[in-house]
């Protein structure tokens, strides 16, 4: 299947105060979740390991380097940053993947708030089970 990327409601709305286009950005991951290319900007994919129960429902974050945010010295020796992209993919389309937020400052802080997480469970959820 072919790769797909869509982005939630809320945040295609606001996507400019984070500094990036929806169609670029759109490319760039269907691109990096195609296996294609990683663009310089994306480092490290992991998924999410607490609170627990959230494993299930696949939430995964993308470290991105953001220019006056991240730390350039931290970027080129592991590729993470405080800033995310929030993500899951299908459950029976992995190619389909839904971005559900970009955290552009304090990423680690306020993926600790259980509140957050919930919520981004709660829309993963609800995409897997559609795709």
């Amino acid at each position: 299947m072919e790769v797909s990327v869509e982005f939630s409601a809320k945040l295609e709305a606001g996507i400019e105060q984070y500094e990036f286009k929806i169609k670029p950005l759109q490319a760039d991951l269907e691109a990096y979740f195609s296996g294609i290319k990683k663009p310089h900007y994306l480092g490290k994919d992991a998924p999410f390991e607490r609170p627990e129960g959230i494993e299930s429902a696949e939430v995964h974050h993308l470290h991105v380097f953001i220019e006056g945010i991240s730390c350039l010295d931290t970027w080129e020796k592991s590729k993470t940053s405080d800033s995310y992209i929030v993500y899951t993919y299908g459950y029976m389309n992995e190619d389909a993947h839904l971005v559900m937020a970009i955290i552009k400052d304090g990423a680690h802080k306020k993926c600790r708030n259980h509140s957050t997480m919930r919520d981004f469970k709660k829309i993963a959820e609800e995409f897997r089970e559609k795709c």
